[in-house]
């Protein structure tokens, strides 16, 4: 569970510090951090879309867990938290809550956000390059 909170902290600080090889630092802060609030909001829309079986939000959450995946580890870090009791009740309903986590992420989505964090740090490594000092 902490290996998540962890990783999600090291995706926003590379992304903040990509973004400040050409923005100002404090912008680029600030853009981190709305970019991390539009990605929550994401996947709880997409949460929401699974619940009521509507494609297009299910859609809009799933293109926001790969763009900026800080809302997938997010949920991984819950899903390791809620206790076992909690998921198996929910399994069993019809309906699910769409801020309850009902599995942890597949390896698939963890080896894309190693993938996403070394495109990003490449990214900001060449952009710092390349700038005038």
């Amino acid at each position: 569970m902490a290996l998540y909170l962890f990783a999600e902290g090291a995706l926003l600080l590379t992304l903040a510090l990509a973004l400040s090889t050409r923005l100002s630092v404090i912008a680029a802060g600030v853009v981190g951090v709305a970019m991390f609030g539009a990605g929550w909001l994401g996947g709880v829309v997409g949460s929401l879309g699974a619940q009521f079986n509507i494609a297009a939000l299910r859609t809009i959450g799933q293109v926001a867990r790969f763009l900026l995946p800080t809302d997938g580890l997010w949920r991984g870090a819950i899903y390791y938290l809620e206790p076992r009791s909690f998921i198996e009740q929910h399994l069993s309903r019809d309906g699910t809550n769409p801020f309850s986590v009902l599995g942890a992420p597949s390896w698939g989505y963890l080896v894309w956000v190693a993938c996403w964090f070394a495109i990003v740090l490449a990214l900001g490594v060449m952009s710092f390059q390349r700038r005038e000092m």
